[in-house]
């Protein structure tokens, strides 16, 4: 590529296979995708378990229930 540092392709690749060989890295990976795989399944469940057990009409439990979505969202991106 123009303008970049010779042998920089090499050294990135060099580190992802460091990386992507370190088993860490892949048990790390797995914990996340279970982590979020119960985060959007928690946020399925939320407005019926509002509704239901908490008396709030539909509208209110959808609300609430996207709100605490949308927090999620932040939250993660912001490293929570």
């Amino acid at each position: 590529a123009m303008g970049s540092a010779p042998g920089l392709g090499e050294s990135i690749a060099r580190k992802a296979r460091a990386a992507f060989g370190d088993v860490r890295v892949w048990l790390l990976a797995a914990l996340y995708g279970a982590n979020f795989g119960t985060e959007l399944m928690m946020n399925k469940m939320l407005a019926t378990f509002f509704f239901d057990f908490h008396g709030m009409g539909l509208r209110q439990a959808g609300l609430a229930a996207g709100l605490f979505g949308l927090m999620n969202l932040f939250a993660r991106s912001l490293g929570g």
